[in-house]
């Protein structure tokens, strides 16, 4: 009896695991089917499944990424648009009961860029992403990558450092995403052109929102910026940070803020020199059509003569929106300058904003900046500037500082009560 029963009780377990896994497998096809139909709704994108094997254990293929002439000439007018660009993806799911274990490499050696790739010497490179998902957690956590390279003609070098992330979160979109990359250098020695881009990182919450994909929340940091221009033109930036989030104020309208601060921007050539420390942007707006948001993003970046992007931009204006513009500062040359204001579009259209007479007419709003008296001293090409606006008394003048107040009302700029 003890035999018996210990048979059925393995029987039983390895039935359960199966049916498991038959179960998992049917999710696995679900969600690809998804995920395929959703990327194919952008005009002039295709994705396909090209399986090669389907058992219980495994769901193994290719998924063929296909962007037509018309797409790519709208992404960028570089990209040579005579043929499709197609890409293929490397895609191996091994299933477990209620547990997915799944691998996604750019296949090099084959898609419209595998000749590139092999008189590059880039056949080896990879562009890859690992997950795990649980039916039974519902979570999911992976990591992509795409590692260094490097590519050089004569005197000419670009190096790609290595990028790296992860991501974390359940089945139904939402997840938390973070980004390490550790830059790039540009070395075109014959022109005297010279670009470095050193640690940038970030993160970011992502939300499945109707469909969309938005962000509530997101963080990045970029430690240096280099660019040495053929005219001996040098910028400089060091020590970037931003922070953007989106909150709702109610069920119907948006809030957005957005930070950055930058340790150093500096600006060298052969006759001038013009250092901007500790510079502080904070901003807000609020009032923003969730509807019309939503819209905005499902528009998918198109441009302002889009259709769909004027009726999103149609459905914000008409409610109108406020910004708040908390801080911009900086020091120039060691001294300081700030600015602060608000200001309200009105409910209006697309069509009424860039009309000539009434464009103007729905917005309003103050800006108020103070200047160091020393600024025309530090800066010695802002001084005729500085003294023509004081003479005109569009900048009053004490002890301490330079000050003035912009109003715009019903078309109308005043600047310390006086008409701009």
């Amino acid at each position: 009896m003890k035999k018996i029963a210990a048979l059925t009780i393995g029987v039983a377990l390895v039935g359960s695991s199966l049916a498991a896994c038959w179960y998992t497998g049917s999710h696995v096809d679900q969600t690809m089917e998804e995920q395929i139909a959703k990327v194919n709704q952008n005009d002039g994108i295709e994705l396909n499944w090209l399986p090669n094997k389907h058992n219980l254990f495994a769901r193994d293929g290719v998924l063929q990424l296909t962007v037509s002439p018309e797409k790519m000439a709208v992404l960028s007018s570089e990209l040579d648009t005579r043929q499709p660009l197609t890409l293929r993806f490397v895609v191996t799911h091994q299933i477990f009961p209620l547990y997915v274990k799944s691998h996604l490499r750019l296949d090099t050696q084959q898609g419209s860029l595998a000749d590139m790739f092999s008189t590059l010497g880039m056949t080896q490179w990879q562009l890859g992403l690992e997950s795990v998902s649980s039916l039974w957690s519902q979570s999911s956590s992976g990591r992509f990558w795409a590692n260094e390279f490097t590519l050089k003609q004569a005197a000419n070098e670009f190096r790609f450092l290595p990028i790296h992330g992860e991501y974390r979160g359940d089945l139904g979109g939402d997840a938390r995403l973070t980004l390490a990359w550790q830059g790039m250098t540009l070395r075109d020695t014959l022109n005297g052109l010279d670009v470095e881009v050193a640690d940038l990182t970030g993160s970011a919450d992502l939300a499945d929102i109707s469909g969309l994909w938005l962000s509530p929340q997101s963080e990045m940091s970029l430690a240096a910026l280099t660019v040495q221009l053929p005219d001996n033109t040098k910028w400089t930036l060091q020590g970037l940070t931003s922070a953007t989030a989106v909150t709702g104020d109610d069920a119907q309208t948006l809030s957005s803020r957005y930070q950055v601060n930058i340790t150093k921007l500096a600006l060298e050539n052969e006759s001038d020199a013009l250092t901007a420390t500790d510079n502080k942007l904070a901003l807000r707006l609020n009032g923003l059509d969730i509807e019309g948001y939503q819209q905005l993003q499902a528009a998918n970046g198109s441009g302002i003569e889009d259709e769909a992007a004027q009726q999103a931009l149609d459905t914000l204006l008409r409610r109108g929106v406020s910004l708040e513009l908390t801080e911009l500062s900086s020091k120039l040359n060691g001294e300081p300058i700030t600015l602060s204001g608000e200001a309200t579009l009105a409910s209006t259209t697309l069509e009424q904003l860039f009309s000539p007479g009434q464009g103007m007419q729905a917005l309003s709003g103050t800006l108020r900046a103070n200047l160091s008296r020393q600024l025309g001293s530090a800066v010695p090409q802002l001084n005729p500037l500085i003294e023509a606006w004081a003479h005109q008394g569009y900048l009053k003048t004490d002890s301490q500082q330079l000050s003035a107040q912009l109003e715009l009302a019903k078309g109308a700029i005043t600047v310390n009560d006086l008409p701009l």
